[in-house]
């Protein structure tokens, strides 16, 4: 019985102190990393952990969304330039295109490289200014694929050239990096500390999904 008392008592005090982390009040450059990696690497773990932090200062809940919608967008925009015949016969390696597409992205590796905090006086408040620039891997080439007339593209070759990329994106050997990026934090203050907040998790995303498939050689036919 005495075991199991201790066992239990262990259990609430890390769970406690998991609650804790999560919600304490955290610096700008752990900020942008949680915000990172809720938008970038889609993590559900990192939205609930901002979601629970803006909760300590802002007015409403759960105010972090994240747009899961978009990459269901890509897929089904490439699908639908091509016959239905050849849509049918291809649907399961166009998924997994863009799943190795997605993956690759997701894993980018985010490098802060410069806060700096700004004081607006004129609108009696301050931001934090923060340069950083992310890592991807991509395929040192990816197979080409001629689009012009994608109404005449027959199944078998449009599967071909998916197989053989998928393949060419999940051994992914090259490492790009973006130029400097820069995105601008807001403080609040509640209660004598000092919480932060971003208007830009989504337009992070659009701007580096741009890059990513800029730096793939595909960007026409995949990002619209």
């Amino acid at each position: 019985m005495k075991n199991f008392k201790t066992t239990i008592f262990v259990f609430l005090l890390l769970f406690i102190q998991n609650l804790n982390a999560q919600t304490e009040v955290k610096g700008p450059k752990e900020f942008f990393t949680i915000l990172f990696d809720t938008f970038v690497k889609n993590d559900p773990i990192s939205l609930k952990n901002l979601n629970d932090y803006s909760g300590q200062f802002m007015d409403e809940e759960n105010i972090y969304v994240v747009d899961n919608e978009s990459k269901d967008d890509y897929l089904k925009g490439f699908l639908d330039a091509f016959p239905e015949n050849t849509v049918t016969e291809c649907k399961k390696e166009a998924e997994e295109f863009f799943n190795a597409i997605n993956e690759n992205f997701k894993n980018g590796k985010l490098n802060i490289k410069s806060i700096k905090h700004v004081k607006n006086e004129r609108a009696d408040m301050t931001t934090v200014e923060i340069i950083y620039s992310v890592k991807f891997k991509v395929p040192s080439r990816l197979s080409d694929f001629e689009f012009e007339d994608p109404e005449s593209i027959k199944p078998d070759r449009l599967k071909n050239f998916l197989i053989q990329a998928i393949k060419e994106l999940k051994n992914a050997d090259k490492i790009v990096t973006t130029e400097d990026e820069e995105t601008i934090l807001y403080q609040r203050e509640k209660e004598g500390k000092t919480f932060y907040f971003s208007l830009s998790g989504d337009r992070i995303v659009s701007e580096l999904q741009r890059f990513y498939f800029y730096s793939l050689g595909k960007e026409s036919f995949i990002y619209q």
